[in-house]
């Protein structure tokens, strides 16, 4: 038997909307980590975070990796070890920080251990919700922070609001990194070499796993990089048209049916 590498998202893909795994897909992925196949989590949230819902929704799962800030982290679970980290030019997400002041909208970085923003805001809060980390008000934010690895803006009433900021933001910073909607409330800019598929090579390498034997499922805008190089990219049916459209199999349950559980039967 061929091992495998299971790559998969969070939210919207292995969590269901209320953010639980159903026992069918735990019992399945249980069984194909029985049966020798490695299974990872990719995620968009600061490491801290993501590495809480590794140990919590992968709990049975040995030797495992993690990718967490879509790709700028790639992280050792057993080892609790950070194996690689991209991040950002602090001029760029200077540049950031005052475009989203100049146009109104909420904006946020990192440091190692907490979320950092310039001011109070509804945002913060349901990110902090989100995500249990500690956060910081600064006004000279991002003045000052290490190693920056990713930038988050959120506009929780207005997609199209922040679209057009996108346009804007996307000729100030002229292709020096990455930008994407992780959900339709959040986009991202991040390195251009920091995706969740650039991660998730780097771990079937470390895995001594094939590409051919790497299999990556998703739903968002930021899951395309993983989903288009594997050697199998999964859409779940709820995914947003433009990751259905680069799939090379789309799941005909959704992440509240065992769409999960329905992946590892057929693939693994």
């Amino acid at each position: 038997m061929t091992k495998k590498l299971l790559v998969l998202d969070l939210d919207g893909t292995l969590l269901t909307d209320d953010k639980t795994v159903t026992v069918k897909t735990s019992d399945a992925i249980k069984n194909a980590v029985k049966d020798g196949h490695k299974v990872m989590i990719a995620s968009g949230r600061p490491l801290a975070s993501a590495r809480r819902c590794a140990k919590k929704y992968l709990p049975d799962v040995p030797g495992s990796l993690l990718i967490a800030m879509n790709g700028g982290i790639l992280y050792d679970l057993d080892h609790e070890k950070v194996l690689s980290r991209k991040t950002m030019d602090l001029g760029l997400v200077q540049t950031l920080f005052d475009l989203a002041d100049e146009y109104g909208q909420y904006i946020h970085t990192y440091s190692d251990d907490k979320v950092l923003t310039r001011r109070e805001a509804p945002q913060i809060h349901q990110y902090i919700q989100l995500t249990g980390l500690p956060y910081e008000c600064r006004e000279d934010c991002p003045r000052g922070i290490e190693r920056p690895p990713k930038v988050l803006l959120s506009n929780l009433e207005d997609h199209d609001a922040l679209a057009r900021f996108k346009q804007v933001a996307d000729r100030a910073v002229n292709g020096r990194c990455l930008s994407f909607f992780s959900t339709p409330e959040y986009l991202e800019y991040t390195p251009l070499d920091s995706t969740k598929g650039h991660a998730m090579l780097d771990a079937a390498k470390l895995l001594e796993i094939a590409r051919e034997d790497t299999i990556a499922v998703g739903n968002e805008e930021n899951d395309l990089s993983m989903i288009e190089m594997a050697g199998v990219g999964v859409a779940m049916s709820n995914s947003n048209p433009g990751v259905l459209k680069k799939a090379d199999y789309i799941t005909k349950a959704d992440n509240n049916h065992d769409g999960i559980a329905e992946v590892i039967t057929k693939f693994m």
